[in-house]
């Protein structure tokens, strides 16, 4: 009657050992996903008021989110945008110094201060050039998910001419 214990410590002892010969050798597969973004293409880092960007050099698709300090010289470089941020006047869009037709088929994506981000992320945009107005940072951390995005110094004209 003795033997009874030792037959059922026999098979316990076994599987314990199989178990511990499992575990130490089992390796989990871990997939470690680096969710920085790796540019695939060129770039210059820029350096401004919100942080460094990372610009392509070849920027196809710009939208250009302020019409003095961005539109007005990217268009007088000959550069076209494919979407662009207007003031609104009386219930129209307004924008200084340029005309509707150097803006033909760019898309308006809302006012400087508050650019609708599902029209800019419908135009797939690979660079944004967006006005630096101070309280513009949550706005650029949104706008920086979409595209690289870079902040620019808001430029005001006070050139008035006189009579002399």
């Amino acid at each position: 009657m003795k033997k009874q214990p030792y037959r059922l410590i026999k098979p316990f002892l076994l599987m314990a050992l199989s178990l511990l010969l499992i575990t130490a050798c089992y390796q989990p597969i871990i997939q470690k996903s680096d969710l920085s973004p790796k540019p695939s293409v060129e770039c210059r880092i820029i350096q401004h008021k919100s942080g460094k960007t990372c610009v392509p050099l070849k920027s196809q698709r710009i939208i250009a989110l302020e019409p003095e300090s961005v539109l007005d010289p990217m268009l007088a470089l000959g550069i076209k945008p494919i979407g662009y941020a207007a003031y609104n006047s009386k219930g129209g869009e307004y924008l200084p110094a340029i005309s509707s037709d150097e803006i033909t088929g760019a898309t308006n994506v809302g006012s400087p201060y508050q650019p609708s981000l599902e029209k800019i992320l419908m135009l797939k945009p690979d660079l944004i050039l967006a006005a630096d107005y101070g309280n513009s940072r949550e706005i650029y951390e949104l706008l920086s998910a979409i595209a690289p995005t870079v902040s620019v110094p808001v430029i005001k004209n006070y050139l008035h001419l006189t009579s002399c």
